[in-house]
């Protein structure tokens, strides 16, 4: 088994910012501030999403794009390919796998 990172870990990535502030069973949860893209991607395990501020265009293969805003949240089945867009700056919760 692959050693995660400590709570405090920082990602910093082109319109993208967060840390781990936690660990639920093996899914990091991570407080993200978003100005730009998140990337398409297909996760391992489900994966949650909630917008504190700001909003998302959130985009999930076979469903329509939908904007979510504060309060609202996602969970994205595990294998489902998914990528979103903040529209301006957007604070998230996440909680999903660290994929390699």
């Amino acid at each position: 088994m692959k050693p995660r990172p400590p709570v405090g870990t920082r990602f910093d990535l082109p319109g993208f910012s967060g840390r781990i502030t936690g660990w639920l069973g093996d899914n990091a949860v991570i407080e993200a501030r978003v100005t730009g893209e998140i990337p398409g991607h297909a996760a391992a395990a489900d994966e949650f999403a909630l917008v504190i501020e700001g909003s998302i265009v959130f985009e999930a293969a076979g469903m329509p794009a939908v904007t979510l805003g504060p309060g609202d949240h996602r969970v994205v089945p595990a294998g489902v390919y998914h990528s979103g867009r903040a529209t301006g700056e957007a604070r998230l919760i996440l909680i999903g796998p660290l994929d390699p």
